[in-house]
């Protein structure tokens, strides 16, 4: 090979640089991330950090005092009523012996332990225990969880309503109705 024939390329000429759609500029960069979603992403990571620390942390703090006693019945819309578990915590609902502020029982009750939920609801109902029954039976079967336990009542001063009580064998907790 000769000297001319290294040097002399028959090379295409050059294009300038394009670079793609989300390239950023170096100008624009800080530590390599763009400048412009450090802000976004620095109001994400605070309130995950609120939710995940700040938040349960106050909530550990506040002592927790309304728990079921020995004898305490909880009352709900109607003069329906059940007695909890000793242990709970009462969070919404009141019991038979206070007087409700609105005047009237309300239509729930929810109770607590250990993480554990459980709602107490009053609704019109056209017909016997049985059939309540019946119908829990139903809704357990068609979302399939069998492993719900239920027990029913009605009560003589409006038979056209009926409360019930759904507990988890997680719990391993029933709470009887009145």
């Amino acid at each position: 090979m000769t000297e001319t024939e290294t040097t002399v390329r028959d090379d295409p000429p050059r294009t300038p640089f394009e670079p793609e759609d989300r390239w950023v500029p170096v100008d624009r960069r800080w530590f390599g991330l763009d400048r412009a979603t450090i802000i976004p992403a620095a109001i994400v990571l605070a309130v995950a950090i609120v939710m995940s620390i700040l938040i349960p942390a106050v909530n550990n703090s506040v002592a927790y005092d309304d728990e079921v006693v020995a004898g305490d019945v909880m009352e709900l819309k109607d003069g329906i009523t059940f007695v909890p578990a000793v242990g709970w915590g009462i969070t919404d609902g009141v019991r038979e012996t206070d007087a409700p502020v609105s005047g009237s029982f309300p239509q729930r009750a929810t109770l607590v332990n250990s993480g554990a939920l459980f709602t107490v609801y009053t609704a019109p109902f056209a017909g016997d225990a049985n059939a309540l029954l019946e119908q829990i039976k139903k809704t357990s079967d068609a979302w399939q969880q069998q492993s719900l336990c239920a027990s029913a009542a009605t009560l003589p001063r409006s038979p056209r309503r009926a409360a019930f009580v759904v507990s988890s064998p997680a719990t391993r907790t029933r709470l009887p109705t009145a």
